[in-house]
């Protein structure tokens, strides 16, 4: 009897053994209980009666769960398969794959939008065939009804007047001669100008150029794609607003080396309009079209607001709707509009008259405190010395209709229209 007792003991204690060296954490505890109570039996009868409970608790609850989701899915559930053996629970498990595939079946399916409408191997649009599809886009079409407008450009020294009428179905450019009489007889008349806007990755104001020229001064306008050369035969080029290539290096230093620009710089040399607002004003000075640099706002913050400027002169081909010395207001948007050049560059603009806009106070003062950005000597505007190429900081085409504030904006595309009545 006791031969057999001290077997079993033995017996216990190789399997207590062979337990520790597979589970390092109940050898813990096991050890630690062992000195705690003193009896190794004792304790490893207890431990195996616990460990069997947790085991058979943990067994009957994962079933549970399990069951119970299979329950929710399905109407069959494999409790009703109960006590059958793992080649039952296999053909369930096949069957229940088969289900859920039959269920994926009937879903719809997912595919993009219009995807049955696009023919096979059908060639893929050009860049200027997507640039002319944009004209068609609902947000260029003016309602109909737009009020007639009826603008004088003065020319200083002479007695002639430009009387330019735009309507709604009229693109005509009428010039008159004044007469001692006082009657305006009709002298001659001029098919509208063509304008081009250009449209670099980034540009953001290259919409409402166009808006602007076409369904505001109601002229011909095209968009002109930032890698062709072609300028499509356009009297006059506008270098948007925006964020070229992303102001990536600097503002407008990518966008001098596209092709567009290009010609832009044989046109401009040729004796071509262009006008660069914002963005296009740096790109401008980056291509050598005008002199100095745009840097960072004094204070470097984003300026966004609308602000006076002083017209300085009206012998250009895009002032000449203004008076000298006359007051715009016109907003702005830019983060680096701090014009800058070298003294000598400076005295040459002066001399040579080629600053065309200053911010000032809305009395037409030239103060540190109108100026928004730090700019040298408050310039909002400079031009070529042929006068041809003139870059501007506010945005005239955000101040050209009475929705949108302001019109005094539109003076400058009224004195491109009138400039070439006169050319």
């Amino acid at each position: 009897m006791n031969t057999g007792l001290a077997g079993l003991v033995r017996i216990q204690h190789r399997e207590q053994g062979r337990r520790q060296q597979h589970s390092p954490e109940w050898n813990h505890h096991s050890q630690r209980n062992r000195c705690q109570d003193g009896s190794p039996d004792r304790h490893f009868s207890r431990t195996l009666h616990d460990v069997g409970l947790q085991q058979e608790a943990i067994h009957d609850r994962n079933d549970g769960i399990k069951d119970q989701n299979v329950e929710r899915m399905f109407p069959i559930s494999p409790l009703e398969h109960g006590g059958q053996s793992g080649a039952d629970d296999s053909e369930h498990g096949a069957d229940l794959g088969h289900k859920l595939e039959d269920c994926a079946e009937q879903r719809p399916k997912r595919s993009p939008r219009h995807a049955d409408d696009v023919k096979p191997n059908q060639p893929e649009k050009t860049d200027s065939q997507r640039i002319l599809e944009l004209s068609d886009e609902p947000v260029l079409q003016r309602a109909t009804g737009y009020a007639k407008v009826f603008s004088q450009i003065h020319r200083t020294g002479t007695k002639r007047i430009l009387l330019r009428k735009i309507m709604l179905n009229c693109d005509v450019v009428l010039s008159t001669t004044q007469t001692g009489s006082g009657r305006l007889p009709l002298n001659e008349v001029r098919t509208a100008m063509k304008f081009g806007v250009i449209i670099f990755p980034g540009s953001n104001c290259d919409h409402d150029a166009y808006w602007t020229i076409r369904q505001v001064a109601r002229q011909p306008v095209t968009f002109l794609w930032h890698e062709s050369h072609d300028l499509e035969n356009c009297d006059a080029v506008i270098v948007p607003g925006g964020f070229a290539y992303g102001d990536y290096l600097r503002t407008g230093a990518i966008a001098k080396f596209s092709p567009v620009m290009e010609s832009v710089r044989k046109f401009a040399n040729s004796g071509g309009l262009v006008l660069g607002i914002c963005n296009g004003f740096q790109i401008l000075c980056e291509s050598g079209l005008l002199p100095g640099a745009l840097m960072r706002n004094v204070g470097l913050k984003y300026v966004c607001k609308s602000v006076p400027v002083r017209v300085e002169i009206v012998e250009t081909p895009f002032t000449g709707a203004c008076h000298k010395g006359e007051v715009l207001s016109i907003p702005i948007g830019h983060m680096e509009g701090n014009y800058f050049c070298d003294q000598a560059t400076l005295a040459e603009l002066n001399r040579n008259q080629q600053i065309v806009f200053r911010y000032c106070s809305p009395a037409g003062e030239i103060t540190p405190s109108a100026n928004p950005n730090g700019s040298l000597e408050n310039i909002a505007g400079i031009c070529s010395p042929g006068r041809n190429v003139l870059g501007m900081m506010p945005h005239p085409e955000r101040s050209s209709e009475p929705e949108l504030g302001g019109i005094e904006g539109f003076k400058i595309f009224e004195s491109l229209v009138g400039a070439m009545v006169v050319k």
